[in-house]
């Protein structure tokens, strides 16, 4: 039997793979024995049934006084159990963005410690879901490191690439109860502050990237200024690859029953009664191009390389429906493409998940030009919807898309369109080889090769299991 704590900063979200995974795991060996840990947040509290408060009581350690954090329990759902951890820092959501933000992913990591060091049951593995669990393997090597629970203990993080240093400010060290010798060039010093991304190199026992290419690019970097290459390439023994991946089962265009009509890889008569009525609902132009862009409206998000080639792309008639809020400035810059472009671009602030759906349903391409790594899923269920991903080849987009080069050339196992640089240049060319191709056959051929790539949720399951097994 292997026990394993899943720690990731929610259930369901398009960051979070936690649920689907942590029961793909369970289906897939008999000798895994999952519990999942999430933060108890504002947003949790409005979709979870009543939950049990376990005995065990746990710390935080937070500008030199202890803050109090609840375990909760809830329902078991396919032999995998779900702890809540609850406190006043944590209610309001984990981030590194602002104080409060920090105080409570510091506050989340520091309790998923106790929790572990503390509960009924001794457990094997801790995988961390993403850079905002990262601080566990962290405290666990440091704070923690005389618990013979901790120290039995190993851990894995999953990064979604080596971008996002996530720094702060270096006071933060003393603030959030870590050893003052982490201030030092040897710990968690990068460029005068503290990097928590650098805290995972350290002390995870394994490092997983959503891609082979992510790994690949560490080890031929040997050399090259990258960032805490130091650190990393001594470590380059502990890294992994755990691939994403989506509920197909549940994500299915032919089954969905939010969609307009259904369809698949072979009968595409579905989409166009889908494209056809989005259009309609929206008052878009008629038997025109759709783009898609889904995502909180930053400078992260790269919302500036589409403002940088908007005129040129609607001169070709192209509608673009925009998903997402944001910065204010961002927000303003929509309006004013709207006010502009009034029968080819609609602004929709909030959607859930069935209007995404459709949305993906109904559209022929979706923009992801991320500035950097990001864990979302989203150009997963877009190609299993036949929405064809215009993005930069970063974190799990570099290893699903295998990009048209060659208009010209015959389509073979080609299945979207990328770009490596975050220009504006570069992803204006693929923009417009992706509008040029919709109206062809190769567009049938790439449709076909999107739907029918393997993005299953089971194949990340299979991922994690081979890193637990070598751990163990």
């Amino acid at each position: 039997m292997i026990r394993v704590l899943y720690v990731a900063t929610a259930l369901d979200s398009k960051n979070s793979i936690a649920a689907e995974l942590t029961k793909a795991l369970s289906d897939a060996r008999g000798d895994l024995q999952i519990d999942l840990v999430v933060p108890h947040t504002d947003t949790i509290d409005k979709g979870v049934a009543p939950l049990a408060k376990r005995l065990v009581h746990c710390q935080a350690q937070i500008d030199g006084s202890a803050r109090d954090i609840s375990v909760l329990e809830g329902r078991s759902d396919a032999h995998v159990r779900t702890f809540y951890l609850d406190a006043t820092e944590i209610k309001s959501g984990l981030s590194l963005d602002d104080d409060a933000g920090i105080i409570a992913t510091a506050a989340f990591a520091q309790g998923v410690c106790q929790w572990l060091i503390n509960a009924p049951v001794e457990y094997d593995i801790v995988h961390c879901e993403g850079l905002l669990t990262a601080m566990v393997p962290l405290y666990l090597r440091t704070i923690c490191a005389e618990s013979p629970r901790a120290d039995h203990a190993k851990t894995v993080v999953t990064l979604n690439g080596t971008e996002n240093k996530a720094t702060v400010d270096m006071a933060w060290i003393n603030r959030l109860g870590l050893p003052q010798n982490l201030t030092s060039s040897e710990g968690l010093e990068f460029y005068g502050k503290m990097s928590i991304l650098k805290g995972a190199y350290l002390y995870a026992d394994k490092l997983a990237f959503p891609n082979h290419i992510v790994k690949n690019n560490i080890e031929k970097s040997v050399g090259s200024d990258i960032g805490m290459e130091g650190v990393l390439f001594s470590r380059l023994g502990n890294l992994e690859t755990i691939r994403l991946g989506i509920d197909t089962d549940k994500l299915n265009p032919r089954t969905d029953k939010a969609l307009d009509a259904n369809y698949d890889d072979d009968d595409m008569a579905g989409k166009k009664t889908c494209k056809n009525a989005l259009t309609k609902s929206l008052s878009l132009l008629k038997n025109r191009p759709v783009a898609l862009f889904i995502g909180a409206l930053n400078a992260e998000s790269g919302i500036d390389l589409i403002n940088d080639i908007l005129d040129d792309v609607m001169a070709q008639n192209v509608n673009l429906v925009v998903v997402g809020r944001g910065d204010k400035v961002y927000e303003n810059a929509i309006q004013q493409w709207h006010d502009d472009f009034k029968s080819q671009m609609t602004w929709i602030k909030d959607a859930n998940c069935a209007d995404i759906r459709k949305l993906l349903a109904g559209a022929d391409i979706l923009f992801v030009p991320a500035k950097h790594e990001c864990g979302c899923r989203l150009h997963q269920i877009a190609m299993h919807y036949g929405c064809i991903p215009v993005v930069r080849a970063l974190g799990a987009m570099a290893n699903d898309i295998a990009p048209v080069v060659d208009i010209d050339a015959n389509i073979n196992h080609e299945n979207g369109f990328a770009c490596a640089n975050y220009d504006s240049d570069d992803f204006y060319n693929i923009a417009m080889d992706a509008i040029d191709l919709i109206q062809t056959n190769q567009w049938k051929t790439i449709c076909h090769n999107a739907m029918t790539k393997n993005l299953s949720i089971a194949e990340t399951a299979n991922d994690c299991i081979k890193v637990y097994d070598a751990l163990k």
